[in-house]
């Protein structure tokens, strides 16, 4: 039944196939015992540069915007007060809104309402929830902004990218494989899968058999309170 199918995100998945053997149990625990999910942590972590954004093309592309985004998180990257973590997430910020800008800066984007997608893989629902969802010349565009620092980034943002399509054709959206898009923070460049849907099929159902077998060998924190798979 559905309702017994282990939620985990897209970004999970990828991170799950692409990681050293040994290393596999650990990607999953913060899907399993984050009571608020792994996915509201990763969401966070850009959403000044996509908050940034989204207002930069509601005000038809005023680059008033970025520049006062860019001067307050500046603000807080050469905080030494604020610590090293919030100083780092300012600049990824920062180089989010550059390579965006960049790349995308004079298309001529018209931001929609963003979608909580999801896609049924054995014994897997993979969630997905793009950055940023537009429409160009009619066209709808599903963006993800991250830093591919993995191990094997080339193949970590062919998966991303190939879930994030399959859960947004399983969930009712028609969108052409060169409009599903990574930016990608640490090369400052836009990846598009190169490979068709249905290359990564066998992997996905090796991994939905590999998560459930090491799900349900994930032992709680201490203190952790018993719940069964909170959804990521």
């Amino acid at each position: 039944m559905a309702d017994n199918l282990i939620k985990i995100s897209a970004t999970g998945v990828a991170e799950f196939i692409t990681a050293n053997p040994s290393s596999r149990p650990s990607k999953l625990r913060p899907f399993k015992f984050n009571k608020r999910g792994e996915g509201f942590g990763r969401s966070s972590y850009y959403q000044a540069a996509i908050s940034c954004i989204k207002k930069f093309h509601l005000a038809g592309r005023d680059e008033n915007v970025t520049k006062k985004a860019m001067l307050e998180l500046t603000a807080i990257s050469t905080d030494k007060s604020l610590g090293k973590l919030l100083q780092v997430r300012a600049q990824r910020n920062i180089d989010a809104i550059l390579a965006y800008m960049r790349i995308y800066g004079k298309r001529q984007f018209q931001i929609l309402k963003n979608h909580r997608l999801s896609y049924n893989s054995k014994k897997l629902r993979i969630t997905a929830s793009p950055d940023l969802w537009v429409t160009e010349a009619g066209q709808e565009v599903l963006l993800k902004i991250g830093a591919a620092r993995h191990r094997n980034p080339d193949e970590f943002v062919e998966l991303l990218l190939h879930l994030i399509r399959k859960a947004a054709i399983s969930s009712g959206y028609k969108v052409r494989a060169k409009n599903v898009v990574y930016l990608d923070i640490s090369i400052g460049q836009e990846r598009v899968a190169q490979k068709p849907l249905s290359f990564y099929n066998k992997a996905l159902d090796w991994a939905g058999k590999e998560i459930a077998a090491e799900w349900s060998k994930l032992p709680a924190p201490p203190g952790y309170p018993s719940m069964p798979n909170p959804e990521s």
